[in-house]
């Protein structure tokens, strides 16, 4: 089947952190990705977005981004609060999928242990939401970092937080990201943010994963 047709008319809802609220970072790869294989994307990033925050806020201070089609993205680096409502978007929007890029919020890198009760209740919090209006969903797992960098993303602390999403997200289907690259493959530019050739392999491998199981068969 052609690439292009995959995902062909589908329209699919991407949320995350910090990742999806920087267009040089995952934000424009992801999208653009999506859209290469068929899919009508709308993406929505919020800084230190954590899982609740979509449903309750408060709204982020320190940056947002919003990319709809193929157009390009509109970024608030923190000028004003801001804040997107899941509650009132996903029954107005309606999307085919909702992808979920959210684990550094949960993780903690920078501390000597993850709140794991809190970071469970996190995920299960949205992923019920999502459950609970009908809308498949695919949550997608941290990366390798670099623990000799800023962010200390260890690769121990980084399986944790792997591990508790893939328990603590369905009926989200689980993205695994460890599996597509081996540990210090993709480069880091401060031991968390990939290099923009990264950011595509990352983007690719995360399209790719849902177009093998599209929303259509999901439901």
């Amino acid at each position: 089947m052609d690439a292009s047709a995959v995902l062909a008319g589908l329209a699919i809802l991407v949320i995350g952190e910090n990742q999806i609220a920087n267009p040089g970072y995952l934000l424009n790869p992801l999208h653009e990705a999506l859209q290469a294989r068929g899919a009508i994307v709308h993406s929505l990033g919020m800084c230190g977005g954590f899982p609740t925050r979509w449903l309750d806020g408060p709204p982020t201070a320190c940056g947002a981004a919003e990319r709809k089609g193929a157009d390009p993205a509109r970024v608030n680096w923190g000028e004003t609060p801001h804040w997107f409502d899941l509650r009132a978007i996903v029954p107005s929007a309606r999307p085919a999928a909702v992808v979920v890029v959210i684990h550094e919020t949960l993780a903690a890198y920078d501390r000597p242990e993850m709140d794991a009760e809190w970071a469970r209740h996190e995920v299960r919090s949205l992923a019920n939401y999502l459950a609970q209006e009908r809308v498949t969903c695919y949550w997608v797992g941290p990366g390798w970092g670099d623990p000799h960098k800023r962010y200390h993303k260890t690769p121990e602390r980084v399986q944790t937080v792997a591990e508790l999403i893939r328990d603590a997200s369905p009926p989200c289907r689980f993205i695994d990201s460890l599996s597509f690259a081996a540990p210090g493959e993709w480069k880091t530019i401060n031991g968390r943010d990939y290099t923009v050739k990264g950011y595509r392999a990352w983007a690719n491998a995360i399209a790719d994963a849902i177009a093998q199981q599209p929303p259509a068969s999901m439901r």
